[in-house]
């Protein structure tokens, strides 16, 4: 069975009947959601197969370990059903730009424009910019240095990051002692973006 087949056959969730081909997903901003859609409808799939007396193979019971379902998904969105969207990264007040770790990088790094924001929780945005040295080598440049100010960030944190679209990461940041930071509160909230030469 081919993708655009899976894809053909599903009548219940009107989004997977409207997507023509695999090249559409990867136009898309949210790929573990669907992955995670179509991996849900190739079980069922199996499961009624299975009650129809087909092939138990490709059925796996819920009571198993919910990793091997992605074992059973369709090789075409293989790839997505596996992508990780949250990255843990360290903050040094001493350096104006950021590594992102290598295996996040090689994850998210090809859907990351040369520009994006960083979101918390208070809908705060502070402007990066991205240099890109190869798939695994990814530093944020320009902005970077701006957590330290905005945040009071004097000996070191950890910023948990969550990949929301190309454009948009949203990031909770503990100093090294663990505590979370408290996040600047303002309505509207803060927009830090980059100078032109930067954009």
């Amino acid at each position: 069975m081919s993708f655009h087949d899976i894809i053909s056959c599903t009548k219940e969730d009107q989004f997977l009947v409207t997507i023509p081909s695999a090249r559409f997903i990867q136009k898309m901003s949210n790929l573990p959601d669907i992955a995670e859609a179509l991996a849900d409808f190739l079980n069922a799939k199996a499961r009624d197969g299975v009650a129809n007396g087909d092939d138990a193979d490709n059925y796996i019971e819920p009571a198993k370990d919910m990793n091997h379902r992605y074992d059973k998904t369709h090789p075409d969105i293989r790839p997505y059903s596996m992508m990780t969207r949250t990255g843990y990264m360290e903050y040094n007040p001493m350096k104006n730009r950021g590594k992102l770790p290598e295996i996040y990088a090689r994850v998210v790094g090809q859907y990351i424009g040369d520009t994006f924001f960083l979101q918390d929780i208070n809908e705060n945005q502070i402007q990066v910019s991205v240099l890109k040295k190869n798939n695994s080598e990814i530093y944020f440049t320009h902005g970077w240095s701006r957590l330290r100010d905005f945040y009071n960030i004097n000996a070191g944190a950890w910023i948990t990051l969550l990949f929301i679209s190309p454009f948009v990461f949203f990031i909770r940041v503990r100093f090294i002692t663990g505590m979370e930071i408290t996040y600047p509160h303002k309505t509207p909230p803060y927009k830090l973006m980059l100078e032109k030469p930067f954009l």
